[in-house]
């Protein structure tokens, strides 16, 4: 018996794993640069915004695209980018706002496992 995901789903979960890949990419270029410039030719600001941002932005639309739609996937890797990123908001000495946007993608991957779709 194959079992039939929505299309809606599948994007959700590209688009969660491409945010995964960004996270991936930006820690390890904070952790070879170690405050300054990484493998990537750029400044920390940059680099911050490029990767951590479109990595949140890839994340919260990975949650409304498959806002009606089950997905055990999407949801888990809602979960594991709201931690990488709340772990590079404490890397970066408690930055607020990273914080933050670490905390709304948790609490959004979380809310996708509780919800009943």
């Amino acid at each position: 018996m194959a079992v039939t995901v929505s299309s809606k789903v599948r994007v959700a979960e590209g688009l969660s794993i491409a945010a995964l890949i960004l996270l991936i990419i930006y820690g390890a270029d904070a952790a070879v640069g170690q405050g300054k410039t990484g493998f990537l030719p750029m400044d920390e600001m940059s680099r911050g915004i490029i990767f951590g941002a479109g990595a949140v932005g890839l994340s919260i639309a990975a949650f409304f695209v498959s806002l009606k739609q089950r997905s055990n996937i999407t949801s888990i890797l809602l979960i594991v980018n709201g931690i990488l990123v709340i772990i590079g908001g404490i890397a970066a000495s408690g930055a607020v706002a990273v914080l933050a946007m670490g905390a709304v993608v948790l609490a959004m991957g979380i809310i996708k496992i509780l919800r009943k779709a």
